[in-house]
């Protein structure tokens, strides 16, 4: 599906929903390079296909300085933005909301500091994460709202409740939900003496309660793909590799994985059962391009998505 054209700096965020459904968010006229600055301009255009991008429209949604920008959607009419704040902004995190697929937007409400890990599990319950950020600034490390952005409140992670993310403490993706009500968090930390450790915490009930299930070694590099409410795959860095549970996070196995062009995956999901796609990324020091990988069978072999990448 091709996106509607962007200036020099790209799509700012995107939302494929289906087929013939997507969203995306672009600079508008009149941006400037953000500096921190009172007078900083980030017009936000919104575009949206409901033909599969065979022609696009466009809305203007004003100024939002010193934010990054993320998009969900719940249906081809109900969907969600929400404006992140960076390092030397106003703290101002924005929610906007569209009932019509994305022909109008409206400012649902504001947050401080919302992280930038953002989905929606239902038409009015929303999460927002705090990624790993090297620099000194931390967001609260899972806010939910249960109004459709217009207030924001900690989702009270069993021993993280008021805890704050982005320095040794993080989500390594959004949160994950097989339904409206069963759903993952998977948090990355380090300990004591600095060692990666990851925990993944499990709902039954839309978020209102978490419970710890996975409590390992190591560091996990995206959220988990979930085949079932039991048996799920987990890239896993420093070392590489894939690791599958059978029985919800008690107990991890390594996947011998083949075929991948890099081990350093950074999405994964299942398409239908037994098949699953994976971005990889490639190079030393700062991840190069990115390449798709399908399986079909669970992840144990890998073939590019296109077939003139290179395989592994």
């Amino acid at each position: 599906m091709a996106m509607p054209p962007a200036d020099g700096y790209g799509t700012l965020a995107s939302f494929v929903l289906d087929e013939r459904h997507a969203w995306s968010i672009t600079r508008g006229l009149g941006s400037t390079d953000f500096s921190g600055a009172s007078t900083d301009v980030l017009n936000l255009v919104a575009h949206r296909t409901v033909d599969g991008g065979g022609s696009w429209q466009e809305v203007n949604l004003g100024s939002y300085p010193g934010t990054t920008q993320e998009m969900a959607f719940v249906d081809p009419r109900h969907g969600y933005i929400l404006t992140s704040p960076m390092r030397h902004s106003s703290g101002v995190s924005t929610t906007l909301v569209t009932d019509d697929g994305g022909a109008t937007w409206t400012v649902a409400g504001t947050g401080p500091w919302l992280g930038p890990l953002f989905t929606a599990s239902d038409a009015s319950t929303l999460w927002a994460g705090a990624q790993q950020d090297p620099a000194p600034i931390e967001h609260p490390l899972l806010g939910v709202s249960r109004d459709g952005g217009r207030t924001w409140a900690d989702a009270r992670l069993p021993g993280l409740v008021g805890a704050l993310g982005g320095g040794n403490t993080w989500l390594v993706g959004p949160p994950r939900f097989i339904d409206q009500q069963a759903g993952l968090v998977t948090i990355a930390f380090r300990d004591s003496a600095g060692n990666a450790q990851t925990r993944i915490y499990q709902t039954g009930d839309g978020g209102i309660s978490w419970r710890t299930v996975t409590d390992r070694p190591g560091e996990a590099g995206t959220n988990p793909a979930t085949i079932d409410s039991d048996h799920w795959i987990l890239p896993v860095v420093n070392p590489f590799g894939l690791i599958a549970t059978a029985d919800a996070g008690a107990s991890w196995g390594a996947i011998e994985a083949t075929g991948l062009a890099s081990p350093w995956i950074n999405w994964i999901d299942v398409l239908d059962p037994g098949h699953l796609a994976a971005m990889t990324l490639t190079g030393s020091g700062d991840p190069g391009p990115e390449s798709l990988f399908l399986s079909t069978d669970s992840g144990r072999t890998w073939q590019p998505a296109d077939p003139g990448s290179p395989p592994g």
